[in-house]
């Protein structure tokens, strides 16, 4: 199964689409949960920053501004400070009392690294500057940590990030797992269509318990598959009975016609008899021809299969049909080497060389040269046939397989039309490729077989 396949899946899309959607929400309400949070928390801290100032400015107002000394001066005691800052300054900027050792060159808020503060404390601070009174020479700076509140932010940007990481994740991971399942489903269907188009009509795609959409389109294929293969059996049979009923008198007829040729008549008699014969001869060989691709269309599975070794199968060609094409002035190649096996049926495999070896001699010219050749790629078998005659058009490739269809330059020629559909049909019988091509010049039909089955391939 390819990974490709899986991921272009409607199921994985979807699953993509909705992560997509869920980002965008996610990155728009952890925007807005992200801004109220740091506004409130930042208000605490300039409340609490705001309460010290009031209580300075009190202290200073009661009792006067050594007892707001005093008060400044507890602050230069790292357990009172804590994370607070605190600087009493006089007009000239010279520190009186507090942690803070330079006046800040600012009236109202501000947020800043305090490097000024003594060594205990450390990282950015919330600060507010004024007079303590109106009118006063004496400057306060007061502030507060904002650790809490940079950590309180880090810890909610990493909070949405794993949830996003987690939702992608899981989103991937169950697209993924869904879309692989229905690919598997549908890879099944293919499998199953595939195998009825080669005539194995009583293949059905298996359902599952879950019934889903998938599931239920697939009992609808199987209930058209079983009505096709109804249809499909009916009409098989018809014509076979058709072939039956119509080979016997035909037969009868042609006995008949040798017994009057046989009797001593008038020599005009006895051609016309002979014409009779032949003409007959000819609707019995279509007859054959029609009942054997009815055969080898409506055999399926692998009964009558073993493995056929391609060298003795290309012995027997040249051994039945060398003979032949030299009488006929023409030249049969076997090129074999050391050849692999088929897996297949030996008796069809046999009339599907055979008819393709007749029918090049029989389209082509004398001097004609026709060649059976085997190659081996990655497992899988390609038999060809090749002349170099005068070829098939590429428009006329793909008729020539359909019964009874002739090219027009063939019609002079001996035969009905019924070879290659044949050799077409003991192909797909096989689950083999069959190819027309270019010779260059002449024509080439390759059958390409897929590999055997493990446990044939170890025998």
């Amino acid at each position: 199964m390819r990974r490709g396949n899986v991921l272009a899946g409607g199921a994985f899309k979807a699953a993509l689409f909705s992560l997509a959607a869920f980002i965008v929400v996610l990155v728009a309400l952890g925007s807005v949960v992200y801004y109220d949070l740091s506004r409130a928390m930042a208000r605490d801290v300039e409340a609490q920053v705001t309460r010290d100032l009031m209580l300075f400015r009190e202290i200073e107002a009661h009792a006067g501004v050594q007892a707001l000394i005093d008060a400044f001066g507890q602050f230069e005691t790292p357990a009172v400070s804590g994370d607070r800052a605190a600087g009493l300054f006089d007009e000239r900027g010279k520190r009186l009392a507090g942690n803070l050792n330079i006046v800040a060159e600012f009236d109202g808020w501000t947020t800043q690294r305090i490097d000024e503060l003594l060594p205990q404390a450390s990282g950015r601070y919330r600060l507010y500057s004024a007079r303590v009174r109106e009118g006063s020479a004496l400057r306060i700076v007061v502030g507060r940590s904002i650790a809490a509140l940079e950590g309180a932010q880090r810890r909610l940007l990493g909070a949405l990030l794993l949830a996003g990481l987690a939702v992608i994740a899981t989103s991937v991971g169950v697209g993924y797992w869904i879309s692989r399942r229905v690919y598997r489903k549908l890879l099944a269907v293919s499998d199953v269509l595939e195998a009825v188009s080669r005539g194995d009509m009583a293949r059905r795609i298996p359902i599952h318990a879950s019934d889903d959409q998938v599931d239920r389109v697939a009992a609808r294929i199987n209930q058209h598959l079983d009505r096709l293969s109804a249809l499909a059996t009916m009409t098989k049979n018809t014509i076979n009975a058709i072939a039956h009923e119509l080979r016997s008198p035909i037969t009868r007829v042609s006995i008949k016609v040798q017994e009057a040729i046989a009797d001593q008549g008038m020599p005009e008699h006895r051609e016309k008899l002979e014409e009779i014969a032949t003409e007959i001869e000819g609707v019995v060989a279509i007859f054959d021809a029609i009942m054997r691709i009815l055969h080898v269309e409506a055999s399926s599975g692998e009964s009558g299969f073993t493995l056929v070794p391609v060298s003795e199968l290309f012995a027997e060609m040249d051994e039945t049909f060398g003979p032949l094409l030299d009488a006929a002035g023409q030249r049969l190649i076997v090129d074999g080497g050391r050849l692999p096996a088929l897996y297949g049926d030996a008796r069809m495999l046999r009339q599907m060389l055979g008819n393709l070896i007749e029918n090049a001699s029989r389209h082509c010219p004398a001097g004609t040269t026709v060649r059976l050749a085997a190659t081996q790629d990655r497992g899988s078998v390609t038999l060809s046939v090749s002349d170099d005659g005068p070829g098939i058009p590429p428009d006329q490739r793909e008729a020539v397989l359909r019964p009874f269809h002739r090219l027009g330059s063939s019609r002079t020629t001996p035969g009905y039309g019924l070879g290659l559909p044949l050799v077409d049909a003991i192909a797909a019988r096989h689950g083999a490729e069959l190819a027309l091509g270019d010779n260059a010049p002449g024509l080439i039909v390759a059958i390409r077989f897929p590999s055997p089955p493990p446990k044939i391939t170890k025998m």
